[in-house]
C-alpha cells in the first residue's frame, strides 16, 4: 500500500503470508486458478507471458491482459498439470509484466483448459495458521472466510466413525459435546480450535474444525508435533512417509510430491530444509477422493513445513463434499462489498 492506495494483493493457496504470520495449503491447478482469476467476467481475454525474477528465472506465468502473475510451484510454467500456491494482482506498472508472450498453442491450451473447469469444483482449501497473528498492514492477502452454526446435522450419525472420530455434518454444539469445553483451545465464528479429538493421534497436537452454516463440519486439519530434525530433513521426511502409509491403509496409495522448484538455489542435499522453508521445495502426499467420496471425504492432504533449518512440522487435512463450494460462495460475499 502506497499514498493509501492498494498497488497489488496476493491470494495464496500454499504457503505463508507475507509477514510469515500465516501458513495456508490450499492446492489448486493451473488451470482452475486461471479459470477463478483471468476468466472472471468483464475482464479482458488472457494474453500470457512467462514470469520471471531478477535473475531470469521463470518461475510460474503472467496475464498481461489484468495484470495477474501466478506462481507455479509444481510442474513447468505453461503446463495445465501445474500447480499454483499465489495469485498475485498487480500494478500496471509491474516490472514483471514487461514480459514476452508465451507460444500460441501454449496460451490456447492453458484457456482451453481452464475453461473446462467448474468453480464449484475448486480444489482449494484453507489451512488456520500453527501460529497466528493479525496481519501488519501492507500487501492485502485474500483468504477463504469462515462462517457460523449450522441449525441442523443431516450427517452426523454416519455408519462409520469420520477422521479422528469427527463426521461430516457435526455442528460446533456437536462437536462440544463430543470432545467437551476443555478441549476448546479457541473459537473463531465457525473454526474450533482443539487440543483432542475423540479417536486422537499421538503425532498431532492440535485440530481445526471448519464448520459451515448450512452443512455443518467441513474440513478437519491435524497439526502436528515439531520435529526436529538435519540440514537434510531425513527426520521430518520420514515422519511423513510414515504416516502417509498409515493413512493409506484406509483411502489406498497416494500421489506422492517431491520436488525442489526450477532454478532454486537450495538444490543441494544438505540444502532440503532450507529450500523447504523458503517455499521452494515441497513434500506432500494426497488423496482424491472425488470419484469416491468415503464418509463424504474429497481430499486427504499431508505436507511438510518448516519452521526452521532444523525443525519442522506436518498438517493432515480433510476436506469434505461442499468445501470447495462454501469456500467459493464467502468469497465471494467477501468479494460483493466492491
Amino acid at each position: 500500500m502506497l499514498d493509501n492506495k492498494i498497488l497489488n494483493f496476493s491470494v495464496i493457496y500454499e504457503g505463508q503470508s507475507l509477514y510469515k504470520t500465516a501458513t495456508f495449503s490450499r492446492r489448486v491447478s493451473l488451470p482452475k486458478a486461471i479459470r477463478i482469476h483471468s476468466l472472471q467476467s468483464g475482464f479482458q481475454p488472457p494474453i500470457f507471458g512467462l514470469a520471471k525474477d531478477r535473475d531470469g528465472q521463470t518461475h510460474g506465468i503472467c496475464d498481461t491482459a489484468n495484470a495477474i502473475e501466478y506462481e507455479v510451484v509444481a510442474g513447468t510454467a505453461t503446463s495445465p498439470a501445474s500447480f499454483v500456491n499465489r495469485v498475485t494482482y498487480l500494478s500496471r506498472d509491474a516490472p514483471v509484466l514487461r514480459t514476452s508472450r508465451i507460444r500460441t498453442n501454449e496460451s490456447s491450451t492453458l484457456i482451453r483448459a481452464a475453461e473446462r473447469e467448474s468453480i464449484e469444483e475448486d480444489e482449494s482449501s484453507t489451512v488456520i495458521a500453527k501460529i497466528s497473528s493479525p496481519e501488519p498492514t501492507g500487501r492485502t492477502v485474500i483468504t477463504g472466510s469462515i462462517g457460523a452454526e449450522p441449525s441442523s446435522s443431516e450427517h452426523k450419525h454416519d455408519s462409520k466413525p469420520g477422521p479422528f472420530g469427527l463426521n461430516y455434518g457435526l455442528t460446533r454444539s456437536d462437536i462440544i459435546k463430543l470432545v467437551g469445553e476443555h478441549a476448546i483451545e479457541a473459537s473463531k465464528e465457525s473454526t474450533l480450535t482443539l487440543t483432542t479429538v475423540p479417536n486422537p493421534y499421538p503425532e498431532f497436537e492440535k485440530y481445526i474444525a471448519m464448520i459451515s452454516p448450512e452443512k455443518g463440519l467441513l474440513k478437519i486439519v491435524a497439526i502436528g508435533r515439531n520435529i526436529d530434525t538435519n540440514s537434510f530433513g531425513e527426520e521430518l521426511h520420514d515422519k511423513l512417509i510414515e504416516i502417509r502409509d498409515a493413512v493409506a491403509k484406509t483411502y489406498g496409495e497416494p500421489k506422492t510430491l517431491d520436488f525442489v522448484r526450477s532454478g532454486s538455489i537450495w538444490n543441494e542435499p544438505r540444502d532440503w530444509m532450507m529450500g523447504l522453508l523458503k517455499k521452494e521445495r515441497t513434500l506432500t502426499a494426497y488423496w482424491d477422493l472425488r470419484s469416491s467420496t468415503p464418509n463424504h471425504i474429497t481430499l486427504v492432504d499431508l505436507q511438510a513445513k518448516a519452521l526452521s533449518m532444523d525443525k519442522g512440522y506436518l498438517t493432515l487435512s480433510y476436506e469434505f463434499e461442499g468445501w470447495e463450494a462454501f469456500v467459493d460462495s464467502q468469497k465471494s460475499k467477501t468479494d460483493s462489498v466492491f
